[in-house]
């Protein structure tokens, strides 16, 4: 059943200025616009059905992350994702990706709420979503004021309650503004992921975009501790690579080992044991330690990670997406290296 609510609203004092020129007025509390929402659980896609005794998933699998500004305030989008992750993690849950397909969903519906100060939730979600969902959230909130920051203040003190079942993976999320105010509209779901076998680590990847460049983590402390960094975007778990113990004898598995490069604020990722060692005598870079292990020949289950050289930042950058490989590819600036070694994944 959809429910109304008004939230906590934020207290500013007016200053009366007397009359005919005197400066002593009295303070007096004007209530400030206050943040408004409606909530709804939503149904499973289509036909989808789900196990009740199914177990809450680790983590999110691969990500189709949005790309920023939709309706033109992507950076506010990822701020208001990063709050949902924020408030997930605080209650012990995995963190969530952002689903582009939901992105989507989220983006076309919100552009038809703007005009009006009593925007609606879609009743026709559950036919709107990729197919697979086993149900989930949609959250609208509103505030008539003016300033983002503040309402993306209030919106994550919201989400410290909303969008925290355990059992969620996916979310969309637009934010608009208009002359009748800040809107945010977001869809939180749960789809099926795959999970980590025997001797695997989870892959994850973030976004710098003030670099331009990727950090991926096996731990999954290191991922929480990043999440909350404003300068980073949490795109999600991408595949999976061996532990760092796994198979010492193999002559097909190579250490990953991570490099971080201070000067940039950015890191370097070789399983190649003569680029290890060069990489080593180089004073501007300083060994993290073995992420994992890798192969070094393809094999069943296994997916190529391509790597690309940027020049004019000295970076690397690493995908084992097909897609994304031919669309970099095409960027001005990119090297194509060709394949660094071969992992498993995440889908």
């Amino acid at each position: 059943m959809r429910s109304r609510t008004l939230t906590r609203p934020a207290l500013v004092l007016a200053l009366a200025l007397g009359l005919g020129g005197a400066l002593g007025g009295t303070a007096v509390a004007a209530e400030a616009p206050t943040l408004q929402k409606i909530t709804t659980e939503v149904g499973a896609s289509g036909a989808t059905a789900k196990s009740a005794t199914e177990a809450p998933l680790a983590a999110a699998a691969e990500p189709k992350a949005a790309m920023a500004g939709d309706l033109g305030y992507g950076d506010a989008e990822w701020t208001a994702f990063r709050s949902l992750n924020l408030a997930r993690l605080g209650q012990g849950y995995a963190p969530v990706i952002r689903n582009g397909g939901l992105n989507a969903v989220a983006t076309s519906w919100l552009s038809g709420q703007t005009s009006t100060y009593d925007p609606q939730l879609d009743g026709d979600l559950e036919w709107k979503v990729p197919a697979g969902s086993y149900g989930g959230v949609q959250l609208m909130y509103w505030w008539a004021g003016t300033d983002m920051n503040v309402f993306l203040e209030l919106l994550a003190e919201e989400l410290e309650y909303d969008g925290v079942d355990p059992f969620l993976t996916d979310s969309g999320i637009s934010i608009a503004q208009s002359s009748y105010g800040i809107f945010a509209y977001i869809v939180v779901l749960e789809y099926p992921h795959s999970t980590a076998g025997a001797g695997e680590l989870p892959l994850y990847r973030f976004y710098k975009p003030s670099a331009g460049t990727h950090f991926y983590s096996t731990s999954a402390a290191e991922r929480n501790n990043v999440i909350g960094m404003a300068e980073y975007r949490y795109e999600g778990l991408i595949a999976y690579i061996r532990g760092p113990q796994e198979a010492p004898g193999s002559t097909t598995l190579r250490n990953l080992n991570r490099f971080y490069l201070p000067s940039a604020g950015t890191h370097f990722y070789t399983s190649s044991p003569d680029e290890y060692a060069a990489v080593l005598t180089y004073p501007q870079y300083s060994l993290d330690g073995v992420a994992g292990r890798v192969s070094a020949v393809p094999g069943s289950g296994l997916t190529a990670m391509h790597r690309f050289f940027v020049p004019k930042s000295g970076t690397h950058f690493y995908t084992a997406n097909a897609g994304e490989v031919e669309t970099v590819k095409g960027i001005p600036g990119y090297t194509y290296e060709g394949v660094a070694y071969y992992l498993r994944v995440a889908g």
